[in-house]
C-alpha cells in the first residue's frame, strides 16, 4: 500500500492509467508498438529503446519521410502534411508517442 501511495503520481502522470497497462501488456518481440486507447488524440506506446519500426510505420502510414528531430519531437513532411510525434518517458522502461498531423 505505501508503494502505491509514494508512486501515485507517476502512476498517474497520464491520466488513467489502464489504457496504458493494456497497451504494454501487448507489447512483444513482434508487436514492438501498440495504439493506446484514446478518444482525444492519436497515442501510441513503445518499449523505450524500440521504436524504429514505429517511425517506419509513420512514414508508411500517412506517407511522410522523416525530415528531423527537435528534443523529443520527430518532424516528417510531404508534399501535403507534417506530421509531428512527440515523446514522453513513460515508467523509465517505455515511451508515449503523440501524434499531431497538419495539412499543408
Amino acid at each position: 500500500m505505501l508503494t502505491l501511495v509514494t508512486n501515485w503520481p507517476v502512476i498517474y502522470q497520464k491520466g488513467n492509467p489502464l489504457p496504458y497497462f493494456k497497451a504494454i501488456l501487448q507489447l512483444n518481440a513482434n508487436k514492438t508498438y501498440v495504439q493506446v486507447q484514446d478518444d482525444d488524440s492519436i497515442i501510441f506506446v513503445t518499449k523505450r529503446d524500440n521504436y524504429d519500426e514505429f517511425h517506419k510505420y509513420v512514414e508508411d502510414n500517412y506517407d511522410v519521410s522523416f525530415n528531423e528531430q527537435m528534443g523529443s519531437g520527430y518532424i516528417f513532411r510531404s508534399n501535403k502534411k507534417v506530421v509531428v510525434i512527440s515523446s514522453e518517458i513513460y515508467w523509465k522502461y517505455y515511451v508515449i508517442w503523440i501524434i499531431s498531423i497538419k495539412e499543408s
